[in-house]
């Protein structure tokens, strides 16, 4: 089983064409100041969005996350990858009992603190 995690953190001064790439909540396209000038602005959200559909895209072979409320499945999934032969039912209730005890564990390490 070959584990590949990414992480990513990017932050971009990206120069872009006369366009009007991106408006704010009246229409009218974001602007900055920048260099002096007042320039367009592409909004984080847009350039997130842009980054998402990027790796939804081309990153096939790399593991995104998964979303909390679909941790048990995902978990009971890994562990029937591991060993075939433990039935789906079998492998969520391991998962789930695992689960709770590592937060009961965790529960009471912080009252006892």
């Amino acid at each position: 089983m070959t584990n590949k995690r990414l992480y990513m953190d990017v932050h971009v001064i990206q120069v872009l064409p006369p366009s009007n790439i991106n408006r704010d909540d009246t229409g009218s396209p974001k602007t900055a100041q920048y260099g002096g000038v007042r320039r367009a602005r592409v909004s984080s959200q847009a350039w997130k969005k842009a980054i998402r559909d990027y790796f939804d895209k081309n990153s096939q072979e790399f593991e995104k996350s998964t979303r909390s409320k679909h941790i048990i499945e995902h978990v009971a999934k890994k562990v029937r990858d591991l060993d075939p032969e433990i039935e789906e039912k079998d492998a969520i209730t391991k998962v789930e009992q695992a689960l709770t005890t590592a937060t009961e564990k965790r529960r009471e390490k912080a009252v006892f603190q």
